[in-house]
């Protein structure tokens, strides 16, 4: 295992640099469990957030080739060990304005395979996700003749789906305790087809699926292409609780419409559902967010450092949480307060390495060619809707791209305010709820700007 281990983090350390690796993997360790699973554990929460999320390919990968293709790879959080002179324990500062770190405590429901945590009064409402929610406190409830019994979360990675989801199953499992429940990885359904069907045990996987009230697939994306089996299965499984209306909840990267290399059937079956989408956080939410997280590991933050980290880091919660876990990692550190300096010094590298590619001409220049427009358009007083769209969709893309403030950004569109610069993202994040053709624009125009 060490040497396995030891393969890993070499790997991990060339592909993402010292100072993340320092942040994030130097401090996880991996161990088998009786049933052969491969654990990579973390000593918080956001570090196995960062860890599942960036690295669970790779790992997924070495794990086939040492340990043999049926590995399931799992990720926890676990307990530093309470000793005051463990060197890695951050110790209580002498400053005001941090308080000793608090664990989040995180448990999993062996029965449903819920996270216990993962709970609605812990999910912070804002624009980019009040329909979602919304949708996914009506369903938690049960009550599926005023909606759909399925719901489809889908978004871009790191937008709280995977938390809403266990949200939902956890407020239908305090309602309905007799209920049948279950979340499941869609990576992990897969691995169950392929042990039903290796080991003959068929008529046990009908018995764990075919019997529940409410079922929970989590990245359904996962078994798109080759997956024939497990899409049969997973077909079969649908329409059996859809037809005996039971409650299905699927989260996904793409809209059910967006789903690639799926069969028709299967994509059919999930555009009758309710789509939910989970927008980027705008500003606000991202602000609510860190002092959330801050307020867990019991320390209290400046609000010019709350707001340098969320103008800063705009893609997703995820990316939010590593770069609060990174400042206060080296504030503890340095034995010093998570000042504004410290934190431009801590996010100096993750900052120049994302953005340092992106600038506002590009985005222009992109977002021009895509709705054939001259570049100058998107800076004038041109009020006409073929216009007005492609700069609010602009300005949007240069607010979660760059490193620029609202009033910077506008100060690029012909000299318009920051309250402008916000009603043009705003009116994109609406857009992005209710319309595919959006979504499917602004995912264009990221990979353009970013080509």
């Amino acid at each position: 295992m060490d040497n396995f281990w030891r393969t890993c983090t070499d790997l991990l350390q060339k592909r993402f640099g010292q100072n993340v690796f320092d942040a994030f993997i130097a401090h996880a360790s991996a161990r088998r469990d009786d049933e052969g699973n491969l654990l990579v554990c973390a000593d918080n929460d956001a570090s196995v957030r960062w860890l599942e999320q960036n690295t669970r390919e790779a790992l997924q990968e070495l794990a086939n080739q040492h340990f043999g293709a049926e590995t399931k790879l799992h990720f926890r959080a676990i307990s530093a060990p309470e000793n005051d002179n463990e060197p890695d324990m951050p110790k209580k500062s002498t400053q005001p304005t941090s308080k000793p770190a608090a664990k989040v405590k995180t448990s999993l429901d062996r029965l449903t395979n819920l996270r216990t945590d993962l709970t609605f009064d812990k999910f912070l409402p804002g624009h980019a996700n009040e329909l979602a929610l919304y949708n996914a406190r009506i369903i938690s409830t049960g009550d599926a003749d005023r909606i759909s019994p399925l719901l489809f979360l889908h978004g871009r990675t790191g937008m709280g789906k995977t938390h809403l989801s266990h949200a939902i199953g956890n407020h239908y499992v305090s309602l309905y305790p007799q209920r049948r429940v279950l979340y499941v990885m869609a990576r992990d359904f897969m691995s169950d087809v392929v042990n039903a069907m290796r080991l003959n045990r068929h008529d046990q996987f009908k018995r764990r699926y075919e019997g529940l009230d409410l079922l929970i697939i989590d990245d359904i994306q996962y078994i798109g292409g080759d997956m024939k089996r497990t899409q049969e299965e997973f077909f079969f499984l649908f329409n059996k609780l859809h037809n005996e209306n039971k409650i299905i909840i699927v989260t996904s990267d793409h809209a059910p419409t967006q789903l690639r290399n799926f069969p028709e059937r299967i994509t059919s079956r999930l555009r009758c559902g309710i789509p939910a989408y989970l927008a980027p956080p705008e500003l606000e939410l991202r602000e609510a967010i860190l002092h959330q997280k801050a307020k867990q590991r019991g320390v209290t933050m400046d609000e010019k450092v709350i707001r340098f980290i969320a103008e800063k880091m705009k893609c997703n919660v995820r990316e939010l949480e590593g770069a609060l876990h990174q400042v206060l990692t080296t504030a503890a550190f340095l034995k010093k307060p998570p000042s504004l300096e410290l934190s431009r010094d801590a996010l100096a590298d993750i900052l120049d390495s994302t953005k340092e590619s992106i600038n506002v001409d590009t985005i222009k220049k992109k977002v021009a060619e895509f709705f054939h427009l001259r570049v100058s358009d998107l800076s004038s007083r041109n009020r006409h809707r073929s216009v007005v769209r492609p700069r609010h969709m602009a300005m949007y893309l240069c607010r979660q791209l760059t490193n620029l403030s609202l009033p910077e950004i506008g100060s690029h569109f012909g000299d318009r305010e920051h309250s402008t610069v916000l009603h043009s993202c705003r009116f994109v994040e609406k857009e992005l709820k209710a319309n595919s053709k959006t979504q499917e624009e602004i995912k264009i125009l990221e990979m353009l700007v970013k080509s």
